[in-house]
């Protein structure tokens, strides 16, 4: 896993099947630097450069690197299709403004003053968090956690008392609210607050199931003592 700072975002040109493999094609500024065997963090998975073009007389420059199979299955590459956005490796410069702000807060949730604090992502779907989640803790935050089903499983549940109701997924998670609001009340809205006791009497009638997966955190206690 690749800690290094966020340098770009490349673009897919081309995602090439290699019997259970995939070549993914990337052209970014930084192709010019790169050289065969460089390693690469792509979406903090690090990969190998196989290949590099630079010729003059092409539209762009681009590289080369293979994802083998397990890479694909672990990792957020095997989703990813010709002229896809994706953050990429190393050097300090400017990037987009999305992920350059993911960037600045997972290096700053890297500090060990934030070490025993929970952080938790949310978005209104899952998909846009997971991929925040995935360059926050590439860059050294530690325990994230993301919003399950996001903000619209939360208002499914608490404003409208859906309590079968589950995360948007596929063609579905459109990562876009699809609650409308009368007005403007933010945290005055019941449902942006519910009531401790309503949640716990909702969770005692098991008519939603509930798995806790956030750790709890404490402060490491200084080992006292020497050798022996």
């Amino acid at each position: 896993m690749f800690t290094g700072i966020v340098e770009e975002v490349g673009r897919v040109l081309a995602v090439e099947p290699q019997d259970s493999n995939r070549d993914l094609v990337i052209t970014a500024r930084m192709t010019p630097e790169l050289r065969v065997d460089q390693s690469v963090s792509h979406n903090g998975v690090c990969l190998t450069v196989v290949e590099v073009s630079t010729a003059p007389d092409q539209p762009t420059a681009w590289y080369r690197v293979t994802a083998v199979q397990e890479t694909l299955q672990r990792s957020n590459l095997g989703a990813l299709k010709a002229a896809s956005e994706m953050a990429e490796a190393l050097g300090e410069t400017e990037t987009s403004g999305r992920y350059r702000a993911i960037y600045e807060k997972g290096r700053a949730w890297a500090d060990a003053r934030w070490a025993t604090s929970v952080k938790v992502v949310l978005g209104d779907d899952e998909a846009r968090a997971e991929e925040a989640w995935r360059l926050l803790v590439a860059h050294g935050a530690r325990h994230v956690y993301v919003l399950a089903g996001g903000v619209n499983l939360w208002l499914d549940v608490f404003r409208d008392g859906r309590t079968d109701a589950a995360p948007a997924r596929g063609a579905a998670a459109t990562d876009t609210l699809r609650h409308a609001f009368p007005s403007s009340l933010g945290a005055r809205l019941p449902w942006a607050r519910p009531d401790i006791a309503t949640y716990r009497r909702l969770l005692a009638t098991k008519a939603r199931a509930f798995t806790p997966r956030v750790q709890p955190v404490t402060k490491a206690v200084a080992a006292a003592g020497g050798c022996g």
